[in-house]
């Protein structure tokens, strides 16, 4: 992986092992200290922040591998994509590393080796204003069919079934 060498592989390995211990990508990443947390108190919700919890030296690990990766154009493009967005450096770092977090977990997951994005394959996972991956335009028509069930079209369910009323009673 870029900016991985033989140091930050061996933090990684010491405290992830071979990835088994995880479910998914986002628990790796809450591990490490990289999944975002919301901040909420009672109905106030204040937004995503960074977790202060995790491995510090795991977090640190993916920082710095994010940071030296920055010299390899597929990084460099996600990070300038998150520049634009609006994000600060640091958050920007943080976001690749988080990136680097979810490839990690795969290539444990698959046993694969790391193959670096070709064309295709970034063509595939962009989401940009107005197109949408093959992925993405299931899953909105599967939305819109969901809402339009819901919301706009007439309940013709009993009435027991929308309230708290039990069907016994109205017997």
């Amino acid at each position: 992986m870029p900016g991985i060498r033989t140091r930050t592989a061996a933090r990684i390995l010491i405290d992830v092992g071979d990835g088994s211990g995880f479910a998914t990508s986002s628990h790796l990443a809450a591990y490490a200290g990289l999944a975002a947390a919301t901040r909420s108190s009672g109905s106030t919700i204040r937004g995503e922040h960074p977790c202060r919890r995790g491995s510090k030296l795991l977090k640190r690990a993916f920082y710095l591998a994010a940071f030296a990766s920055l010299s390899q154009p597929e990084s460099r493009a996600y990070y300038d994509r998150k520049r634009r967005e609006g994000k600060h450096h640091v958050a920007a770092l943080i976001a690749l590393a988080r990136r680097h977090i979810d490839v990690l977990f795969t290539m444990l997951r698959d046993g694969t080796f790391y193959q670096p994005p070709t064309p295709a394959t970034q063509r595939l996972g962009e989401h940009r204003r107005g197109t949408f991956s093959r992925a993405g335009a299931a899953m909105a028509a599967w939305f819109r069919t969901k809402l339009t069930r819901r919301y706009l079209a007439p309940d013709t369910r009993p009435f027991w079934r929308t309230s708290h009323i039990s069907p016994d009673c109205c017997s």
